[in-house]
Parts: C-alpha cells; sequence; structure tokens
C-alpha cells in the first residue's frame, strides 16, 4: 500500500494532502489521528483481519505526516473540519464511518454535527469532549508561537521519548519524524476553546447517528465516562493501554471497531 497525495485549495492556500487507500468493501472507515500524529497511527488496520475486509483511508492533517505545512498557513480546527470535508468530496468517500483520535475526535464530532449526510456512524478515541482533555494543548496555547516552535517542541518530544509506554514510543518517533511545531502550536487555541467552552460531551450524544467511544484502561478515570455508560453511546474499554490504543493493543482496539461497525444498519 503507497502513499497518494491529494490537492486542494482552502483560504486561497494550495495544500498536498497525503492519505493512504486501502481498497475494501462498499463501506469506508476514514481515520483521523490526533495532535502531532500522523496517518502512521493507523497502519494496523490494513494488517487486522477483520477490519482490512473494509475500505479504509487514512488522511495526514497539514503539517502532520507527509502533509506539508504551508508557510502561510495558520490553521485551527475549524480549518480542518472544512479541509477534511474538501477530500471527502474530492475522494468520493460515501457510507463514512468516522473514526477520530484525541483532536481528531473533536475534529470527526464537529464533522458529523455538520455534515451528517456524510456519515453512517462516528468513533470517538478518547477525543476532545471537555476542557480537562487539554492536558497538553492548553500548555501549548499559553507558549508564544516562536517560543514554542525554536524550543519548547524540541523538550516536549524529549519529554515523550523518555516515557516507557508503547504507544508514547511510537507517537515520540512520529513527532521527531514528521510533525510540523507550527501546525501542532497554531491548532491549540482553537482546540481548547472547543474543548471548555463548546459543550462538546452534549454535542456528542446528540449526534444523529451511532456513536461509539473508545478508551484505554490507563485512563478509566475519565470524568464524563460515568454518564457515557448510562447512555444510548457504545463504550469500549481497551485493556493495557493508554492514549494510543492502536499501538498498546491493536488486536483489542480493532476487533471493538469492527464489533461496532457490523451493528449499523
Amino acid at each position: 500500500m503507497k502513499n497518494s497525495l491529494i490537492r486542494i485549495s482552502h483560504q486561497e492556500i494550495n495544500l498536498d494532502l497525503s492519505y493512504f487507500l486501502h481498497s475494501g468493501s462498499e463501506r469506508t472507515i476514514l481515520l483521523l489521528h490526533g495532535l502531532g500524529c500522523a496517518k502512521n497511527d493507523y497502519l494496523g488496520a490494513v494488517e487486522h483481519d477483520a477490519i482490512k475486509t473494509f475500505s479504509i483511508v487514512g488522511l495526514d492533517f497539514p503539517g502532520c505526516g507527509q502533509s506539508p505545512y504551508p508557510h502561510n498557513a495558520h490553521f485551527g480546527i475549524d480549518d480542518l473540519v472544512e479541509i477534511t470535508r474538501l477530500v471527502l468530496e474530492q475522494l468520493n468517500l460515501k457510507k463514512v464511518v468516522l473514526v477520530g483520535h484525541s483532536m481528531g475526535g473533536l475534529v470527526g464530532l464537529l464533522l458529523a454535527e455538520k455534515y451528517p449526510e456524510k456519515f453512517s456512524a462516528f468513533v470517538n478515541i478518547e477525543g476532545n469532549l471537555a476542557g480537562s482533555d487539554c492536558f497538553f494543548s492548553r500548555k501549548v496555547a499559553g507558549i508564544e508561537r516562536a517560543v514554542f516552535i525554536k524550543t519548547t517542541f524540541q523538550k516536549y518530544i524529549h519529554r515523550v521519548k523518555i516515557n516507557k509506554n508503547t504507544g508514547l514510543q511510537e507517537h515520540a518517533k512520529i513527532l521527531q519524524k514528521y510533525a510540523s511545531a507550527a501546525a501542532m502550536r497554531d491548532v491549540c487555541p482553537s482546540l481548547v476553546q472547543y474543548s471548555e467552552d463548546a459543550k462538546l460531551f452534549k454535542r456528542f450524544l446528540d449526534l444523529n447517528m451511532p456513536i461509539q467511544f473508545i478508551y484505554g484502561s490507563q485512563n478509566r478515570e475519565l470524568p464524563y465516562l460515568p454518564v457515557l455508560k448510562d447512555s444510548h453511546c457504545q463504550i469500549n474499554e481497551i485493556e493495557n493501554s493508554g492514549h494510543f490504543p492502536f499501538y498498546d493493543n491493536p488486536q483489542e482496539f480493532y476487533r471493538v471497531i469492527v464489533d461496532f461497525i457490523m451493528l449499523i444498519d
């Protein structure tokens, strides 16, 4: 499977976005990564016996993975929503199951809310639903852009590298090899503002489509989990996992997504 490029224009800026497409059944899974992450997070999907029967698309946001970040770009969450919509339209994706991790979960929530006709279901992987989810992005938003790019970004990578968690080790590799410090800094203020002020938890539960929330067992103290467990949302805890379940326990992670998809009409 090779990476491909798609060119779109947003805010009069031409963007070359990297994506992978695994061809399978008529139902398509669109995978959105988190802050400072990349579509590489989901490469395991095409090797998992159950989920690889579906068509799978993984996308790199601008400044992530192999998608460059233009020098004149200053993209926030709303920009990522519209950029993803343009990709959906250009690739002519239909019957899409939307899957978003962390920041990508917020992008996915806003996409599903704004364009519900494009999606058959939404899977939220520890996506931002409250201000308490902004443990890193709030710090970044408070740092001057030039300072973050010049010094803080590399310090952050070092802190992630020394963690022994499998998922964080993989995250550190992607940060070091691919991530744009400018792209990370630019998106954080809107990420924090949405999380703190936009009533995301209620908006998630109000989506008019099947929804699933996936979290790692190390994060079972998330404050909104008790309410989620009493709602119509399907909840799945991934054993022996932190914030990156697709690295920590990929077999269980992809299994619960497939089980959820098989319940969709």
